[in-house]
């Protein structure tokens, strides 16, 4: 990144013009590694050997790898915004609402046993971890 010439005159304006093109060169270079970084982490995610799924804070799904759509049967596009509760076997869901709700408030759960209804009416058993998704300013959006 270029840095400015911190003895320059300030009340110059061909050096403010070119103290401000520089501020814009080092945001889009940020911008741009921050697009590179963002988009590095969804291969990783998509392409994890572990279902990975996550909720917003309404429950619906919003992260649905394609491990997860191999064991489920049901493709990202199918899932997305549905809620999660929809694909668990019913004697499983209040349980699981209750780790998600700990979820969304802060409280993880490790090793949890889940059962998944599959597309074509199967059933598979996944041992999950919940996580609390945050964002930038720490607050709760959603679980995984």
């Amino acid at each position: 990144m270029k840095r400015s010439n911190a003895n320059a005159d300030k009340s110059d304006p061909k050096q403010k013009q070119e103290t401000r093109t520089e501020r814009i060169e080092d945001i889009d270079q940020l911008s741009a590694q921050q697009v590179n970084m963002a988009d590095e982490l969804r291969k990783l995610v998509d392409s994890a050997n572990a279902p990975i799924f996550g909720i917003d804070k309404d429950g619906r799904v919003n992260e649905w790898n394609f491990k997860t759509a191999e064991i489920t049967g049901y493709p990202r596009e199918e899932a997305f915004d549905k809620p999660l509760l929809a694909f668990i076997a019913p004697r499983f869901k209040d349980s699981v609402q209750e780790i998600l709700d700990k979820a969304l408030k802060g409280i993880e759960t490790a090793n949890y046993e889940l059962e998944f209804d599959t597309k074509t009416n199967g059933t598979r058993f996944l041992l999950v971890n919940t996580s609390t998704r945050r964002d930038i300013n720490n607050h709760i959006i959603g679980g995984k």
